[in-house]
């Protein structure tokens, strides 16, 4: 796709009043001027035939993508039906593609380097217009489409360029890393843990790739900072929630332990962290303001409540008091049950009288069952007792043998 140098000086001309024509027609639609946004977007489209027919192919492109834009605008605001949004729908996935494949061009022969300036930003456009369709018309595989696309072409995107795409990029993250909070949140009170841990960890990893895509730039803004410290602060609300529902399962299904206090406790400052900078980098970008973002954070903030519900129960459980009442009755439990299985299956088996040593060795054998399954590793503290029981047991067989 190479453009006539004859037509370089008209084509820049006619580029630039396309540009301002499409930008004028997006601002009349955010003022609800419909209709001259209309008649604007029409006579940008007109500009880029004129290129077009000029031989600008790639400027004609570009004025292309920005009226699919605006169009795919002014479906959404003006409520268009069924078959319009499918029109604008099918030129939003052409104009991406050939975009796409015009990029690839550039690059792999090695020229017009410096229009990416321009064609990286309009294809993220129109890439982050085909999601925001997809999701209205809850197609999921369009959506996961159009965000591997996203990420595909911002982390492919040179440094200089990267932090022109972060005010474009920053809405993306918001929207996804609040669905997937919302997800995981709903599947916790459904109890469904191995589906909130799926969707944390998919929010984590989402929210670190973000992270590391802007966190190294040299040429960073406010912008760019935002990005980072929204990034990194979804990235400690996920850590957080992940260990708030490991302890939970663990403490449900095994027993409570010092470490699960810690866990806890780390959990609660990265959530406080988390929202702190999740709802600066709001502020910051313009995303919230005033009211808006207290109730921001204190939305995000609130499972401290649960996590330090669950804390002050692990606490509980782990007083001395407590845990002997606990621990000694499941070891009870256990000693008495073995021991009763072991007696009953030795005289099925053997059908004949115990004597007091066998006995001995059957109590032993369900001592030493009942402390493993309690105290697990911490059975081992318990070995100088059943040292002294064994040699108590031993002294008592000696004593009981004839002497020969």
């Amino acid at each position: 796709m190479t453009d006539s140098s004859s037509h370089d000086d008209a084509g820049g001309s006619l580029m630039n009043q396309a540009l301002q024509l499409s930008q004028d027609a997006q601002q009349a639609v955010a003022d609800l001027e419909i209709d001259r946004g209309r008649k604007l977007n029409k006579r940008a489209a007109s500009l880029g035939r004129e290129l077009h027919s000029k031989g600008s192919e790639t400027e004609a492109l570009l004025v292309e993508a920005l009226v699919a834009i605006t169009d795919s605008v002014i479906a959404s605001v003006s409520q268009a039906g069924p078959e319009e949004n499918q029109q604008v729908t099918n030129r939003l996935d052409d104009v991406g593609n050939r975009l796409r494949e015009l990029r690839r061009h550039l690059r792999a022969e090695r020229k017009d380097i410096d229009i990416e300036g321009v064609l990286l930003p309009i294809e993220l456009q129109v890439l982050m217009n085909r999601r925001s369709r997809a999701k209205k018309d809850a197609d999921k595989q369009a959506v996961l489409k159009s965000e591997a696309q996203i990420r595909s072409l911002a982390s492919s995107a040179p440094e200089a360029l990267r932090a022109d795409l972060a005010p474009i990029l920053s809405p993306l993250i918001l929207s996804e890393m609040n669905a997937i909070r919302d997800e995981a949140i709903e599947a916790m009170v459904e109890m469904d843990l191995k589906r909130a841990v799926e969707r944390i960890c998919k929010g984590r990893e989402g929210a670190e790739e973000f992270r590391r895509m802007f966190d190294d730039l040299e040429l960073a803004n406010v912008v760019v900072d935002s990005i980072v410290k929204m990034a990194t602060g979804y990235e400690q609300y996920f850590r957080a929630m992940e260990a708030y529902i490991r302890v939970h399962y663990e403490v449900i299904v095994s027993e409570v332990n010092r470490e699960h206090l810690n866990d806890l406790e780390r959990a609660e400052q990265d959530l406080h962290r988390g929202a702190e900078n999740i709802t600066a980098a709001s502020l910051a970008m313009g995303v919230v303001s005033g009211e808006d973002a207290d109730k921001m954070r204190e939305g995000i903030k609130r499972p401290l409540t649960t996590i330090r519900n669950l804390r002050n129960l692990c606490r509980a459980r782990l007083k001395p008091t407590n845990w002997a009442r606990f621990e000694g009755l499941r070891f009870a439990a256990i000693f008495v049950g073995t021991n009763l299985l072991l007696f009953a299956g030795t005289r099925f088996l053997t059908d004949a009288d115990l004597n007091a040593i066998f006995a001995t060795y059957l109590v032993f054998a369900s001592l030493i069952v009942g402390l493993i399954a309690t105290y697990k590793f911490g059975a081992l503290k318990f070995i100088p007792l059943l040292n002294l029981l064994s040699q108590k047991a031993t002294g008592s067989e000696a004593e009981e043998r004839p002497d020969s």
